[in-house]
């Protein structure tokens, strides 16, 4: 039961990084459209698609974190469930806040005194430190796992997951100091280099994704695991 739980959230976890990826190619397209009307569709399909990712991302966390919750009992590590379970509260914070910032850019603006359009940019950057964050404990609960089962691939996967986040981060911070050295020129001109970092950051989240899968696959747990207990 947990085994197969886990490989089909990590499979709609997959889903989801592919959607990503396909969402931000479409946001530079719409960016690039050499009519008014393309970038419209441009953008409304690549917000279409992230939305549609982030659903499958939200699936696959929770299968998953129902999955260590099993592994959790058949191995008896509380440890391993608990650490997952911050990770996802640490995730789910993240959006929030981010959420929060988006929508309520306008109400934050007058009072900070704070020009509305610089809140848009702290979403995505908030979101991620959470989102490195929610990597580090489910890179702790993974390698306890694996500790556990012997099955080091949980740990390799964990390890991807967390080089993947901090990759994120890395293009966020970039962005954010090439926008407050230089303005908007200057990341335009640095864009290859920052779209270079979220591909490849984008890429190693599919890759642990892939490893976590087979670790699920795999794995064998004890005689017991098959009795139900």
């Amino acid at each position: 039961m947990g085994k197969t739980v886990g490989i089909i959230g990590t499979i709609f976890l997959m889903f989801s990084v592919v959607g990503a990826t396909l969402g931000v190619r479409l946001f530079i397209g719409g960016f690039t459209a050499g009519d008014f009307l393309g970038a419209i569709i441009t953008f409304a399909l690549g917000y279409f698609i992230v939305f549609l990712s982030i659903v499958f991302s939200n699936l696959g966390w929770v299968l998953i974190l129902a999955s260590l919750y099993s592994f959790s009992k058949v191995y008896s590590e509380s440890g391993i469930f608990r650490r997952a379970l911050l990770s996802t509260i640490l995730y789910i914070v993240g959006t929030i806040i981010g959420t929060i910032v988006i929508f309520g850019r306008g109400f934050f603006s007058k009072i900070l005194g704070v020009p509305e359009g610089d809140f848009i940019g702290v979403a995505p950057y908030s979101w991620l430190v959470f989102f490195v964050l929610a990597s580090y404990f489910i890179y702790r609960s993974l390698s306890l796992l694996a500790a556990r089962s012997g099955k080091t691939l949980f740990r390799t996967a964990g390890i991807l997951l967390l080089a993947s986040a901090c990759l994120l981060l890395l293009a966020g911070i970039v962005t954010a100091a090439m926008y407050s050295i230089g303005g908007q020129q200057t990341v335009i001109s640095m864009r290859n280099i920052i779209i270079s970092t979220i591909f490849i950051g984008l890429f190693l989240e599919f890759i642990s994704l892939m490893a976590l899968a087979i670790a699920f696959y795999t794995v064998k747990p004890p005689q017991y695991w098959r009795l139900g207990v």
